[in-house]
Order: structure tokens, then C-alpha cells, then sequence
């Protein structure tokens, strides 16, 4: 993490291959696409002053590429009538939460038990699993959006900014009330889940 980007690596492939992902801020994105080809130079200019083992990662890359990620801010409704949208048409996301993906699996698994509990009134069933999950997934798309910031800090710069960061963001007491909010939100999803269902019988 660093002021206006960060790096996500991990291994593939039994540790065969490395996926590396470098985020940068910039406001001139003007492509829409996922197959635009970047080049090494260009990346190892995105992170001039980082690690050198950031730059050992950005050197053994055959051929980057780049997209944007565009922040939107949630939708208030995804249904019309006999017609709704799940994942990420309905709720796009940034991928700093780890959650875009769940929340689809989440929106599917919602579906399709009011679904089966209401085949007589698709549409009162379609809203219905909008209204039971319209909550979650704009918390989900603020919080990755707040994450972004987090991540980005301008105090992420230079040391004594990191040390104070870390000591702040990263408290125990911080880490705990999180905890706490998470299995909260986690309860109160399974419990709306099941409500809905139940109500559409």
C-alpha cells in the first residue's frame, strides 16, 4: 500500500505462475476495455520509489495489462417488474473487500429461495429480494470504496505517516469493534434471508 496505489500478488498454478496486480490512481482513464496492453516501463513509472521487490515482480511480467475500475455509488433499485439484476450489474464493486463475488453467490442463493417460495408473483418476488438485499450490497459498495481511500493514504508516503497509520487504522480496539459490526451484519443477512422466504410462502 502507498500513497495513491497498491499491489496485490499471490501464486497460481501450485506456485507455477504469480498473478500480480498493480492499483494506481489517475484521472485520465479514457479506454474502456480489458484486453488494452500496458508495457513494463510504463509500470515500473507507476511505481517509481516502491520496493525493489515490487520492481522484481513488474520486470518478470511478459505483457501487463490495464483497465479502469470506475467507482459508482450504489443503485436504489435493480428491479422492474419481471425483470432484475444480480452481481455486479446490479451492485458493481471494487474489488477492496473481497466480497464482489459473494455478493453475487449471496444474491443468487436469495433468488432462488424466493423463487421457489413465490412462483405465483414473480414480481412481488423479484422486489422482495431486492428489498433484502439492497441494504448489504451499498454497505458492501461504500466499504470498498472507503477501502480504496484506506489503502491510498497520502500518510502511506513516508514512514513516521505509515507508523502513525498502522497504529490508528489497525488499533485492537479498531480490529475488535469490526469484528463485532461483521458478525453483527453477518446475523442480520441470514435472518432477513430467511424472513423473506418465509413471507413470500
Amino acid at each position: 500500500m502507498g500513497s495513491g496505489a497498491h499491489v496485490i500478488h499471490y501464486p497460481l498454478r501450485r506456485g507455477e505462475l504469480v498473478s500480480f496486480v498493480g492499483i494506481v490512481e489517475r484521472g485520465d482513464w479514457q479506454v474502456e476495455s480489458w484486453t488494452e496492453k500496458g508495457d513494463v516501463e510504463e509500470f515500473l513509472r507507476n511505481f517509481a520509489g516502491w520496493h525493489e521487490d515490487v520492481h522484481t515482480l513488474i520486470r518478470a511480467l511478459d505483457t501487463p495489462f490495464k483497465w479502469a475500475l470506475m467507482g459508482r455509488e450504489p443503485a436504489s433499485n435493480w428491479t422492474e417488474g419481471r425483470v432484475t439484476l444480480r452481481g455486479d450489474a446490479a451492485h458493481p464493486t471494487l474489488p477492496f473487500l473481497a466480497q464482489g463475488a459473494v455478493m453475487a453467490i449471496e444474491d443468487g442463493y436469495l433468488l432462488a429461495r424466493c423463487l421457489e417460495a413465490s412462483r405465483h408473483d414473480p414480481q412481488a418476488c423479484l422486489q422482495a429480494y431486492q428489498d433484502a438485499r439492497i441494504e448489504r450490497t451499498s454497505r458492501i459498495v461504500r466499504g470498498s470504496a472507503d477501502n480504496a481511500k484506506r489503502f491510498h493514504n497520502p500518510s502511506l508516503a513516508h514512514a513516521e505517516g505509515v507508523a502513525a497509520y498502522v497504529d490508528r487504522e489497525w488499533s485492537e480496539e479498531k480490529v475488535r469493534a469490526l469484528r463485532m459490526a461483521l458478525r453483527i451484519q453477518c446475523g442480520r443477512s441470514a435472518h432477513r434471508a430467511a424472513g423473506v422466504a418465509n413471507a413470500l410462502r
